[in-house]
């Protein structure tokens, strides 16, 4: 992460930010000179690209799709390398001089399910998406339509071992993925026992993430509708009766075994709880997670979300530029407002924190943007950096 801007040029004067955010705000010179060189846009949506309505504003819609309509101008522009572009990027491995001269690809870092975007965000075939908060790196496709039937057996993801289990399985109600599984990471099912037997002991409510399916079960599932606004699948939950004790032990030990036979291949961990008692146990639960190696994040009020080992947004950001050719450090603008965004932010060459965003993401951003999701952040640093015209109707 890089806080000053590049060194051509001189800097100028921008709209003048929050007397607390002054320090770390950018000029609208400085944003443009850095527009130049950023090839790789990623996105939080919640709380970012999207509203608290969690929707996705016309401003915002149109800075995304003049983005990829300036990409599109640009290919078209060079016909032989965007025809070889194009045959590789549906390969998954757009190379150096192809993806710089066609212009910044766009790309979602959400900590939610793929099918939730669907729907939510109109994007394009093709399009790389971060889900889960970096265990999964999908190329989305057919984003306009139901996803297709599960198939009978598929090859597993290419930075999975041979002989993994595919994210897209059937047999325990996973739903299958608008597109390419490109990157997946998964948590140990010992360490799903272990956080399992957490919310047990603190009665927190427990949703486990496999791709497109939340899973839970009964006794710890009395607040799982807090997902419904964010468009997340509703969750299967499993066991007998939460007042038949016996039953429900016997379900969860089932639940557990199928997950360490690989039927179930965990993503990502998520407990909900009032705010004061979330809060509380934070440090607990940290220090459970911290022997294994795993962080975890606060995010949605009141949630804590628990990744896989060494696996964050940043992970699968890293993992994308890779496959493009681009170095996160140098040709990436990253934007995002909570716990699970603070890796991403960090690493790239601009990290953007909007107006609505945590303190703790404020003080690691290079630029603080003085408008909130609700006032259409993410739009207004696109639309300065690759000179894209703001609409008519707003300033």
């Amino acid at each position: 992460m890089v806080i000053c801007a590049p060194s051509d040029g001189h800097p100028g004067s921008g709209p003048a930010p929050s007397a607390r955010d002054a320090a770390k705000s950018l000029t609208q010179d400085e944003l443009a000179r850095w527009g130049t060189r950023i090839r790789l846009v990623a996105s939080d949506l919640d709380g970012t690209l999207l509203n608290a309505h969690h929707a996705l504003s016309p401003r915002n819609a149109l800075a995304v799709q003049r983005l990829a309509q300036l990409r599109a101008d640009r290919r078209a522009q060079q016909p032989a390398a965007a025809a070889a572009a194009a045959a590789e990027e549906e390969d998954g491995n757009e190379r150096h001089s192809q993806t710089r001269e066609a212009g910044p690809v766009f790309m979602i870092a959400t900590g939610k399910c793929p099918s939730a975007v669907i729907g939510s965000v109109p994007v394009p075939d093709g399009t790389l998406s971060v889900h889960l908060n970096g265990a999964l790196l999908v190329r989305l496709r057919d984003t306009a339509a139901p996803p297709p039937p599960a198939p009978a057996s598929t090859s597993a993801p290419v930075s999975a071992p041979a002989s993994a289990t595919p994210a897209v399985a059937d047999a325990d109600g996973t739903e299958p993925i608008h597109g390419d599984v490109l990157r997946e990471h998964t948590h140990l099912p010992e360490d799903i026992a272990v956080f399992m037997d957490f919310a047990e002991e603190h009665q927190l409510t427990l949703a486990l993430y496999c791709g497109n399916t939340i899973h839970s079960y009964t006794g710890v599932n009395a607040e799982l509708d807090v997902l419904a606004p964010y468009h997340e699948p509703t969750p299967l939950v499993h066991g007998v009766s939460a007042t038949d004790d016996g039953a429900t032990v016997i379900e969860r030990q089932r639940f557990i075994e199928r997950a360490r036979d690989g039927a179930i291949r965990f993503h990502k961990v998520l407990y909900i709880g009032a705010p004061e008692r979330i809060a509380a146990l934070r440090p607990a639960l940290v220090a459970c997670a911290a022997p294994r190696g795993i962080t975890v994040a606060a995010t949605i009020p009141p949630c804590l979300e628990v990744m896989p080992a060494g696996v964050s947004k940043a992970t699968a950001l890293r993992e994308a530029a890779a496959m493009l050719g681009l170095d996160v450090a140098t040709e990436c603008v990253a934007f995002g407002d909570s716990g699970n965004d603070l890796e991403m932010i960090t690493e790239a060459a601009i990290g953007v924190a909007v107006g609505n965003a945590l303190p703790s993401l404020k003080a690691v951003a290079d630029h603080v943007s003085p408008h909130s999701h609700d006032d259409d952040a993410v739009a207004r640093v696109l639309e300065v950096m690759f000179d894209l015209p703001a609409p008519a109707m707003t300033s």
